[in-house]
């Protein structure tokens, strides 16, 4: 009897534990983003598994945890392009985001190199459009200011550097004559270096800083991963990590001291070694290539030059090499997400990836596509291309890319419902840290427009409507990394991942949607973050 008595409390135990596990939540509305676009009023959870969906009473005769939410309840928003790891750890960074002048600037180095121990002074984020003037300086305020320091000063997108002479040092680029860096270099009319560095020369430099500097700061992913969960996003596809990075956020995702989904392109020429993603939230995808650089450091590949130069920007990985890395991800059955922002680079990205991929299910996406000739559009449906995008990245150009691009090529960029009619669906993200992680302003942007129009008065950003703004953060987005079973969207089955907004996207004004509140994220069922009242 007492052997049946154990067997028995071991049975309800069981059966207890497995009633505690059960949760509703119920909402004024649960979007769904099915095929059908269904809402519900509450759902059922399991084990972080969604279990049930209904609109009238809920009954059952099962014991339940039962949460109400004052809002509306999506599935979890994931950003499909950002730099999660590479910003965390360039807290260290002088934060040079939002200056107004170069004066500025200058006023913060000088806060920041009172306590700064390291050898070195590094600053990030300025942005030359923002300033009064947007007249590009050179090194002779930084040499005078700090002639035995490095300085290393990065632009918002990453791709320019402003530096004094000894960081030059470091590179040995000081006064050139033979110039093995065109175009990425800058020169005064005596050949000598201004301070202004572009692209491989950026990745150069920091390569070498990178040797005097101890990667470490969990505290700072962790840290990152909240203000993600803050912000309402759930999943994120990670952009171009190194060996370096990877190793150190795959050991914080094995502690579980990191939770966040992250579906991760590593750096041409990393491939980690551990990449049988067996079902956790660190999962590697493919790779990640830089074709061309950025309109803003005017290093984007374009087929004009730009307005008042006799440039057309830069090429930074030619046709046979990108043909090559399109080989090695076909034959590895890898994704491609290719970096494309002027309409040359993505002429050639589409033509070439196009090769393997035409009327094939890669899954090979286009990182940006700010810029499509008009001719190309078709070609993201011809040779079943993604296309990838940031429509926070109109936003913060209009001000200035009329005057680099010209009307003409204007007509050309940010054209997202061409895409999406092309491609029949995209992936919606930031870029962040290059546009803050918020996917409200990416809904607001995309679908909106924000009223930003060019000279003549035409709006900048071709809209699409709201469902599908609401699908590129949620099942298109998760769909363009193999993952629209899992997670994307409020089904039976799949992990309950959900973001839960004050405001109903799909109806609300635009007013109300702009001051839109993050209620709670959910991730695998459990709430990681809930504004406090």
């Amino acid at each position: 009897m007492t052997r049946l008595f154990i067997v028995f409390l071991l049975l309800t135990s069981h059966w207890c534990r497995a009633q505690e596990s059960l949760l509703l939540l119920k909402a004024n509305k649960i979007i769904t983003c099915d095929a059908l676009n269904t809402t519900y009023k509450w759902v059922l959870l399991k084990d972080g598994i969604i279990k049930r969906l209904g609109n009238g009473a809920f009954k059952t005769n099962k014991k339940v945890k039962t949460i109400v939410y004052d809002g509306v309840i999506y599935p979890g928003f994931i950003d499909a392009h950002c730099h999660f790891a590479a910003y965390a750890l360039d807290q260290y960074k002088c934060n040079l985001y939002n200056t107004r002048s170069f004066k500025e600037i200058v006023d913060k180095l000088k806060a920041y190199e009172i306590d700064n121990k390291r050898a070195y002074i590094y600053g990030n984020g300025w942005n030359q459009y923002d300033w009064d003037d947007p007249t590009l300086p050179n090194s002779k305020q930084l040499d005078t200011l700090f002639p035995n320091k490095p300085v290393i000063l990065k632009r918002i997108d990453g791709h320019t550097i402003l530096c004094n002479k000894k960081a030059l040092e470091l590179l040995r680029l000081t006064k050139i004559d033979n110039i093995t860096y065109k175009n990425l270099l800058e020169l005064d009319k005596n050949g000598v270096a201004t301070g202004i560095i572009k692209e491989d020369l950026v990745e150069k430099l920091d390569l070498l800083i990178s040797k005097q500097l101890p990667l470490k700061n969990n505290a700072a992913l962790i840290a990152m991963e909240q203000y993600f969960f803050k912000n309402g996003i759930g999943g994120l596809v990670e952009c171009g990590i190194d060996s370096t990075t990877y190793a150190l956020e795959q050991e914080l995702y094995r502690k579980g001291q990191l939770k966040i989904p992250n579906y991760y392109f590593t750096k041409y020429g990393f491939i980690p070694d551990n990449r049988q993603n067996k079902g956790d939230n660190f999962k590697f995808k493919g790779i990640k290539v830089f074709l061309d650089g950025t309109l803003g450091s005017k290093t984007a590949c374009l087929l004009h030059n730009y307005i008042n130069t006799s440039s057309k920007g830069t090429l930074l990985v030619d046709t046979n090499r990108l043909d090559t890395i399109s080989i090695l991800c076909y034959k590895n059955k890898w994704q491609l997400a290719v970096h494309a922002i002027g309409d040359s680079a993505n002429r050639i990205a589409l033509n070439t990836l196009g090769k393997y991929s035409i009327n094939k299910d890669l899954r090979w996406r286009i990182e940006h596509a700010q810029v499509v000739d008009s001719s190309d559009f078709k070609l993201f449906n011809t040779y079943s291309i993604i296309p990838s995008v940031q429509p926070t990245h109109a936003i913060s150009d209009h001000k200035w890319v009329v005057n680099m691009l010209g009307n003409e090529s204007l007509e050309t960029a940010y054209q997202y419902k061409k895409l999406l009619n092309s491609a029949k669906w995209m992936a919606l993200g930031t870029d962040y840290p290059v546009e803050d992680i918020n996917p409200i302003a990416t809904f607001y942007s995309i679908v909106f427009g924000n009223g930003i129009k060019n000279k003549d008065n035409e709006m900048i950003i071709d809209t699409i409507s709201r469902v599908d703004a609401l699908k590129g953060m949620t099942i298109w987005a998760a769909k363009s990394v193999f993952e629209e079973n899992n997670i994307g969207s409020i089904e039976i089955g799949k992990k309950a991942n959900f973001t839960i907004l004050s405001t109903d996207l799909l109806t609300d004004n635009q007013d109300k949607i702009k001051n839109t509140i993050v209620v709670s994220t959910i991730v695998n069922g459990k709430e990681v973050y809930k504004k406090r009242k």
